[in-house]
């Protein structure tokens, strides 16, 4: 039996502050419609090809005929400084991913006029995939740029990064990072670095085809757009039952929209426990500091090591039981850090219960 908990996420992270992180701007396209009722302008024709979302993501419709490219304001950043932005793209399969070898750039950071950086855009295939990502620092040759070295599938949900550094006029991109030393590609323009004041979305008649953006964000370091690094880290034992301390493990990594599953393994079955999903590992309303040592409570040993915010109880129908845990798809939630530990209730002890292993739950992009 699989465990699917929905609400009970949500009610933890609503108990939680958001990450600290310093965005300049965010859109998760949760609404139906034209951008530019949504904060966008239209800084380039409105043309045949309206950039729309249809409540979950954006819509760069590629093909003849004049496209709409849109912009978002910030406030203006010191020619120096740098700036960083986060998306999910999705290419849809059907149309072949076939531009000349400029490429397509189809999102960058730009000025109050023309002065364009960070130009991030898709490549033909090189070896039998469905596109490539590259990126230049000023052209809009990606041909001339840095292109990502292997190619990417259709159909696929890829978290990309993009930053541009004011100070060394060089432009990066990260695939799917866990954190900025994650590989990346980089180029260094020649123009002068303008004033960025805005994210750009471009649409062109360099191809036909489609590519989706949603969980735009944009700030002024990695971390501001892309979190910490996702992870599931153990940093508190639990205490032994019958067959051994319980584990806590979690896969996949938890990041925005998707499903981990949080395995409570090395237990006897049948038997009921309860997960505890807390926002402190250092305090608890109903306990007080923590860990608290269980063993005047008749389990020697044991130490409670998360706040108890919200509980759900589960059982446990064969070892390594999976609790599956959606994670919502907003951005609020980037870099957010929860605990875990759950109670497995067992006749070892005069409390009747042991504890697993307890873990740090931080979810990313």
């Amino acid at each position: 039996m699989r465990h699917f908990a929905t609400t009970f996420l949500s009610a933890a992270l609503a108990l939680s502050t958001a990450a600290s992180a310093q965005q300049l701007l965010r859109d998760d396209f949760a609404y139906a419609g034209p951008l530019t009722s949504n904060g966008w302008f239209a800084h380039s024709s409105g043309g045949q090809r309206t950039i729309v979302s249809f409540g979950d993501y954006a819509i760069l419709s590629q093909g003849t005929g004049a496209g709409e490219d849109l912009s978002r304001g910030f406030p203006q950043l010191a020619a120096t400084d740098s700036v960083y932005a986060a998306f999910r793209l999705n290419v849809p399969s059907g149309n072949a991913v076939n531009p000349a070898s400029a490429g397509l750039y189809f999102i960058h950071f730009k000025d109050g006029t023309t002065g364009f950086r960070a130009r991030t855009g898709v490549l033909a295939p090189a070896s039998g995939g469905a596109f490539r990502l590259a990126i230049h620092a000023d052209s809009a040759n990606l041909g001339l740029g840095a292109a990502w070295p292997s190619d990417l599938a259709f159909d696929t949900d890829y978290l990309v990064v993009i930053g541009f550094d004011g100070a060394l006029n060089r432009a990066t991109l990260w695939v799917d990072p866990i954190t900025a030393a994650s590989p990346s590609i980089g180029h260094t323009g020649t123009l002068p670095t303008p004033f960025v004041t805005a994210i750009a979305l471009r649409q062109s008649s360099e191809y036909t085809g489609s590519l989706r953006i949603d969980n735009l964000i944009v700030g002024r370091t990695f971390v501001d757009v892309a979190g910490a690094g996702r992870s599931y880290v153990t940093f508190g034992a639990g205490c032994s039952g019958s067959v051994g301390v319980p584990s806590n493990t979690a896969s996949p990594l938890p990041r925005l929209g998707r499903t981990t599953t949080i395995t409570i393994g090395n237990v006897t079955v049948p038997a009921i426990a309860l997960l505890l999903v807390g926002t402190s590992n250092t305090f608890s309303p109903s306990f007080g500091p923590l860990p608290i040592d269980l063993t005047a409570f008749g389990a020697p040993g044991c130490s409670g090591r998360v706040s108890d915010d919200v509980t759900q109880f589960f059982a446990l129908g064969f070892a390594g039981v999976p609790f599956d845990v959606a994670i919502p798809n907003d951005t609020y939630f980037m870099g957010l850090q929860l605990y875990t530990q759950a109670l497995v209730f067992e006749n070892v002890n005069p409390l009747g219960l042991v504890l697993s292993d307890a873990a740090t739950f931080v979810i990313g992009g």
